[in-house]
């Protein structure tokens, strides 16, 4: 019960930095009008958020090498959720990234 509660907390908050992060960037696309500031600002935003998937890909092959691992069956429900709060968290570092080089540029 408690698993499914923190997971459920997990998705929420997945879900809401998604919308937040989309909406936020209407905004602030729309005040600064697509100059260079803002677009240098979004690239800088989305490296941020590339640094948790190459995290991501060296966690997953540390974790494929050891061998008590791989012998774990892991229902296809469970992958496609951790697939999906993967999306919502990035979104949320991208986010985070977009609110700092917005501030500091």
């Amino acid at each position: 019960m408690n698993e499914q509660i923190i997971l459920l907390i997990l998705i929420v908050i997945a879900a809401l930095s998604t919308v937040s992060f989309y909406l936020w960037s209407a905004i602030l696309q729309v005040q600064n009008k697509n100059d260079e500031r803002w677009t240098l600002v979004l690239l800088k935003s989305k490296s941020f958020a590339e640094v948790a998937n190459g995290l991501l890909t060296i966690l997953v092959a540390i974790l494929l090498c050891i061998p008590s691992i791989q012998e774990v069956l892991v229902p296809l429900k469970r992958i496609l959720f951790a697939g999906i709060l993967f999306f919502g968290l990035r979104n949320l570092l991208e986010l985070i990234g977009l609110i700092y080089y917005d501030r500091k540029l």
